[in-house]
C-alpha cells in the first residue's frame, strides 16, 4: 500500500517546499503523474522542482558534482582544499592506493550520494578490500580511495549566492553518566527517539547491528560497560539521519572564509541551490588553516536545517525565493452552446492562456486535444486549465465553462481574479461560494455586458 501511496504523494523534500509555499499563498501542481517533479506557481510565474533543486540549475554543473573526482578537480582548480585521494577500477590497484594515502582511509562509489557504499576509518587491506567490493555493490564506476581526516561533516547550504546555514552531523552517540551501562543508555536513546516518531519523521532508532558492534569494538568497549560520566561513545561509523545522528547549526560560528569559499563554489559551478559538505573539527577556523571540502551535492536535503529547529516554512520559502507565484485568472461561466459566441469579445493576448470551447492554448497557439477528450467532457475543463498554467508562456488565463461540471467537481483553481456568470444565475449557494473564491465577481446577461466586466 506504502509504495503505491508514494507514486502520487509528495517526497520529503517537496513537502518542505509545499510547506513554504502555502504560508505564502502559492499555489503548486504536479507537473508529471507518477514523478517527483512538482511546479510551484502558474504559467510564467511558475518554476518546476526536482526534490530541491530546479530545472534552473546548471547541466554542466550538475554533470561535475555527479562525479566525485570531476567535482575534486573543480575544488582544487579553485584553490579550495581536498583530501588527498586515488581512483581504482579493481582489486589489484587497492595495494598500491593504500600505499599512497595511507591509513586510515575513506573507501567510496564516485557516482552515489546519501552514503551509499561508502566505508570510513578502513586500517588494513583486509578491511580496505571489503570496502571496495562494497563500493562495487553500488556503483561499477571507479572507487575513489581518499585519506581519512578527523573531523565532523558540515552542510553548507548555499541558496541564491548566500550561504543560508551552516549544519554540523554528528554520529549517533551517548554520554556515560558513570551509573548506567552502555546497554541502559542505547536503550534509553532509542527508546526516545521511538516515543518522538511521527508520520514522516527523518530520524530513525540506532540499529544494533554489525556496524554497531564494530564501532563498539574500535572504541574497546562492551554493551555490559558502565561509561564512566562524560565520556562519549559513537555508535556508528557515518553518520546517517536514518539511524540517529545528531544535526546541530553552527551558522554563526563559521568562520569567513569558509563561507566566502562555499559562495564561489555555488557560483563557479552554477548552482543557486546546493550543499556543500566540509569536513573539520573547527569550522571556527578557516580552511587555510585546517579542513577540506568533500563534495557537492545538487539536491541538497532541506530536512538537515528543520532538524536543527528551523520553520519548515522558513526552509521551503527560502529555496523556492521570490519567483514562484499566481497569474491572473478569470473564469466565465455559461451555457455551452454560448461558448462560440464569446471568441469575439474575449480578448486574448499573445501571452493569454485560454480554455474555450473543449480547445485550450496560449495565445495563438492551441494545444492538442487528448484522444479520448469525447468521451470525458466533464474533466476536460479541468485537464486543459493544467495544462495551461504548466505552460511558461502564459501571463494569464481565460476560461469559459459550463457551470455542470463545476457544480459536479467544483472550480479549476482554487481562487480567481474575476468570475463572471453570462446568461444563467447560479443558485444562492453557489453564488456564495463563487463570491467567496474570487477578488470580483459579477452577473451579466448581454455580450456588451460581458465586455464591459472584462475591461473593468
Amino acid at each position: 500500500m506504502w509504495r503505491l501511496c508514494r507514486q502520487h504523494h509528495p517526497d520529503y523534500q517537496a513537502k518542505i517546499l509545499m510547506q513554504g509555499a502555502h504560508s505564502r499563498g502559492i499555489p503548486y501542481l504536479q507537473l508529471l503523474p507518477f514523478q517527483r517533479l512538482w511546479q510551484y506557481g502558474w504559467g510564467k510565474n511558475g518554476r518546476v522542482f526536482f526534490e530541491s533543486v530546479s530545472t534552473s540549475e546548471s547541466l554542466v554543473g550538475g554533470r561535475l558534482a555527479g562525479r566525485k573526482q570531476f567535482a575534486k578537480a573543480v575544488f582544487e582548480a579553485l584553490g579550495a582544499p581536498v583530501v588527498p585521494h586515488v581512483l581504482v577500477d579493481g582489486e589489484q590497484d587497492l595495494e598500491e592506493a593504500a600505499r599512497r594515502i595511507s591509513w586510515p582511509c575513506v573507501v567510496k562509489p564516485t557516482d552515489r550520494d546519501r552514503s551509499e557504499g561508502v566505508t570510513l576509518r578502513v586500517t588494513d587491506m583486509s578491511g580496505l578490500r571489503k570496502a571496495f567490493h562494497f563500493a562495487r555493490k553500488y556503483s561499477a564506476a571507479p572507487v575513489m580511495i581518499e585519506r581519512h581526516i578527523p573531523g565532523d561533516v558540515h552542510r553548507i547550504l548555499v541558496v541564491r549566492g548566500k550561504v543560508a546555514w551552516v549544519i554540523r552531523r554528528d554520529a549517533p552517540h551517548v554520554i556515560g553518566d558513570g551509573v548506567r551501562t552502555l546497554a541502559d543508555l542505547v536503550e534509553d536513546r532509542n527508546a526516545a527517539i521511538a516515543a518522538a516518531q511521527r508520520p514522516g519523521a527523518f530520524v530513525g532508532e540506532t540499529p544494533l547491528d554489525e556496524d554497531f558492534h564494530a564501532e563498539l569494538r574500535r572504541q574497546a568497549v562492551d554493551l555490559a560497560d558502565i561509561v564512566p560520566a562524560g565520556r562519549r561513545i559513537n555508535l556508528r561509523k557515518v553518520p546517517l539521519m536514518v539511524t540517529g545522528a545528531f544535526y546541530a547549526n553552527v551558522t554563526d560560528d563559521a568562520h569567513p572564509d569558509i563561507v566566502r569559499m562555499a559562495e564561489f563554489l555555488a557560483d563557479a559551478f552554477g548552482f543557486s541551490i546546493c550543499g556543500i559538505d566540509f569536513m573539520t573539527d573547527d569550522i571556527s577556523r578557516s580552511y587555510i588553516e585546517q579542513g577540506a571540502v568533500i563534495e557537492i551535492n545538487t539536491t541538497p536535503a532541506l530536512r538537515v536545517p528543520v532538524m536543527t529547529g528551523v520553520a519548515p516554512e522558513a526552509v521551503g520559502s527560502l529555496v523556492l525565493g521570490d519567483e514562484p507565484g499566481r497569474i491572473p485568472v478569470t473564469l466565465i461561466l455559461c451555457d455551452q452552446a454560448l461558448h462560440a459566441d464569446l471568441h469575439a469579445v474575449v480578448p486574448i493576448q499573445p501571452d493569454s492562456g485560454w480554455v474555450i470551447g473543449g480547445r485550450c492554448g496560449v495565445g495563438n497557439t492551441p494545444f492538442a486535444a487528448p484522444a479520448d477528450a469525447a468521451d470525458r467532457p466533464n474533466a476536460l475543463p479541468f485537464e486543459q486549465t493544467l495544462q495551461v498554467l504548466r505552460n511558461p508562456r502564459a501571463a494569464r488565463i481565460v476560461i469559459i465553462c459550463d457551470p455542470k461540471p463545476i457544480v459536479a467537481h467544483g472550480l479549476p483553481v482554487d481562487r480567481c481574479d474575476d468570475i463572471i456568470c453570462y446568461g444563467s444565475m447560479p443558485d444562492p449557494s453557489w453564488r456564495r461560494v463563487l463570491e467567496r473564491h474570487s477578488s470580483r465577481y459579477s452577473e451579466v446577461t448581454a455580450l456588451d455586458e460581458l465586455a464591459a466586466a472584462l475591461a473593468g
